[in-house]
């Protein structure tokens, strides 16, 4: 089943919006706000964003989603309908922008325009991919662990942040209170001799010096 993150501070909206999706066969989950939405660390097929968000704008928050997730579908909903808010949406990296008010339908319309799109072959585009515990780079493909799975997520979701050592070493489910340094380390180098087996250098997991690891190439996760 599509899911959908919906993320729309008026709270009648939101819930409307919702039940309408859920009627048509789509899994939705809401929030108010975008802190709401990066907090949860959690993943949609397609994302519905107002513009007119508390805090974080919609224009960064789709920015944000679309550095982390390239070929996730993002439709924006905002009041504004100038010419150029249409064109900031578009260059922030959406896929579709509505001008509210906007019909149910035509929401609906959009949304399965891009559940249609997800099912073409973009996997044939050069980026490296996660799909449930295997990473694909063109046609090989290498097996992850769980939590080799789950690091590499945690990884693409952090961007250039990065994870410091502590959250690899709580990803990982080791002992905080052991000298995890040389642990680390080891399981760093067995998981980018995977991502050799797959054509990529091991460089694509940078060192932060005395700070821990992140991602040096786009890798996105379906």
């Amino acid at each position: 089943m599509t899911t959908i993150s919906i993320i729309e501070d008026n709270e009648d909206l939101r819930r409307l919006t919702k039940l309408f999706l859920e009627q048509n066969g789509f899994s939705v989950t809401t929030y108010e706000d975008a802190e709401a939405l990066l907090t949860a660390n959690e993943y949609s097929d397609i994302y519905v964003i107002d513009i007119n968000l508390p805090e974080m704008d919609g224009y960064e928050l789709t920015r944000k989603i679309r550095k982390i997730h390239p070929w996730r579908g993002i439709v924006v909903l905002s009041a504004r309908d100038s010419s150029a808010d249409m064109a900031r949406g578009y260059e922030s990296g959406c896929d579709i922008y509505l001008a509210k008010p906007t019909a149910p339908e035509v929401i609906l319309g959009a949304v399965r325009r891009l559940e249609a799109r997800s099912k073409e072959p973009y996997r044939q585009k050069h980026m490296p991919y996660i799909k449930a515990q295997t990473l694909h780079n063109g046609p090989s493909t290498v097996q992850l662990s769980e939590k080799e799975a789950t690091l590499m997520q945690k990884l693409i979701l952090a961007g250039r942040r990065g994870l410091e050592r502590f959250e690899i070493a709580e990803i990982l489910g080791m002992d905080l209170d052991a000298d995890l340094s040389k642990s680390i380390e080891l399981r760093i180098l067995r998981l980018r001799r995977k991502l050799n087996k797959v054509g990529l250098e091991s460089s694509c997991i940078g060192t932060v010096r005395r700070y821990g690891y992140r991602l040096t190439i786009e890798v996105c996760y379906v």
